[in-house]
């Protein structure tokens, strides 16, 4: 099945990713993914209540099996681009009641129209807001994939330099790592949904990039992070990125886990509803969450 679906990704949304990367600035209707994506059925056994944060929407997510306290700040993927709350609506159902926790998804804001300054700003405020419905920041879990691994990492530092208390965990899968357009040359695997010119061409969308464009997640305050799961497939751009981001929280001291996925594609836990190491991959993020002990 996993061969299956990796064609078809292959077949029908990597031409219009290699598209994008040749024309990153051309009249891409951004916002017509997530509303296209309220086709897609809901997830079962939840109830979802919409949010509303200072600068953006959200929305609780409640599996019937969360559990009292504990809460996770989710923050999709998409390249900072695209996605929102419609795409990522299922995953992140699947997480939460795979860890027995109540979910924030946030629909954070995104070029072009906001810079990943702001978009951090948002994941803030969903922290903030998870806060302020009396969840302690050590049962708060942050949880991203793609760039909201990305911006999954930011907030738990930014958090802390806020001085909002520490998160309790940060998942991050099929992270973006770096920003830095300037960074050494990606290496391009058979992933069928992103590529590296893809996201070097995001990169270079990113309207606050530069030297110092990964000022988000300064190696000096990785020792901060709090205990850190990363899953990656091996088929992916950002593979090589995430056993460096390993390496990095190990020298910085971080309890980490390090799930590489054999022949896995970019953020293939999506396809949790029929794919079977999809399925495992969410049920391992659900037992590192709920895991206290490794936590504390």
């Amino acid at each position: 099945m996993s061969l299956v679906l990796a064609t078809a990704l292959a077949v029908f949304v990597r031409p219009v990713i290699s598209a994008f990367a040749r024309w990153p600035h051309g009249p891409w209707p951004f916002g017509a993914v997530d509303a296209m994506a309220r086709l897609l059925l809901r997830p079962r056994h939840t109830y979802r209540r919409a949010v509303r944060l200072p600068n953006c929407p959200a929305e609780m997510i409640t599996p019937v099996s969360a559990r009292p306290g504990d809460a996770i700040l989710y923050l999709h993927g998409g390249g900072f681009i695209t996605c929102g709350l419609n795409t990522h609506r299922r995953l992140a159902a699947d997480i939460a009641r795979a860890a027995a926790s109540t979910a924030l998804a946030v629909c954070y804001r995104q070029l072009r129209k906001a810079k990943l300054a702001e978009a951090l700003d948002d994941a803030v405020d969903g922290y903030r807001e998870l806060l302020a419905r009396g969840h302690a920041p050590g049962d708060i879990s942050i949880v991203g994939d793609s760039a909201g691994g990305y911006l999954a990492l930011a907030t738990a530092l930014a958090v802390q330099r806020l001085g909002l208390g520490r998160p309790g965990a940060v998942v991050v899968i099929s992270p973006v790592t770096s920003v830095d357009a300037e960074a050494p040359s990606l290496i391009d695997f058979d992933d069928p949904l992103l590529t590296a010119p893809a996201l070097r061409a995001i990169w270079r969308m990113l309207s606050d990039g530069g030297p110092d464009a990964d000022r988000y997640l300064p190696l000096n305050e990785l020792a901060n992070l709090p205990p850190t799961l990363i899953q990656v497939g091996t088929r992916e751009v950002v593979y090589p990125g995430s056993l460096v981001l390993a390496g990095q929280l190990a020298v910085a001291g971080v309890p980490h886990q390090l799930q590489i996925w054999e022949g896995q594609f970019h953020v293939f836990q999506a396809a949790a509803p029929v794919l079977e190491p999809a399925r495992r991959a969410v049920a391992e993020i659900g037992t590192f969450l709920q895991d206290k002990t490794f936590h504390h």
